[in-house]
């Protein structure tokens, strides 16, 4: 399903609320650099620096009840190369 919430320069704040209204209690995210460096970055609570997402490479950030900026936890991130491709 696409959200124009997900397009290039959208935002933290509409992703959040599109996302905690859904009644999803998993999602998955699928978006391209710099804004996935960003919103990551922005959900654990740290600088987009902290974490550069290679091309391909996936991330799983858990959050209690519902998403909140800067309380998210950095569950396991991988690369391609991790994985074999």
């Amino acid at each position: 399903m696409e959200w124009d919430a997900l397009r290039p320069g959208s935002g933290l704040a509409q992703l959040v609320s599109s996302s905690n209204s859904s009644g999803a209690e998993e999602l998955a995210w699928v978006g391209h650099a710099p804004d996935v460096d960003e919103l990551c970055a922005a959900l654990l609570g740290g600088r987009a620096e902290a974490i550069a997402f290679a091309k391909g490479a996936i991330a799983a950030i858990r959050f209690h009840d519902t998403i909140v900026a800067g309380m998210g936890e950095l569950r396991w991130y991988v690369t391609p190369a991790v994985l074999g491709a």
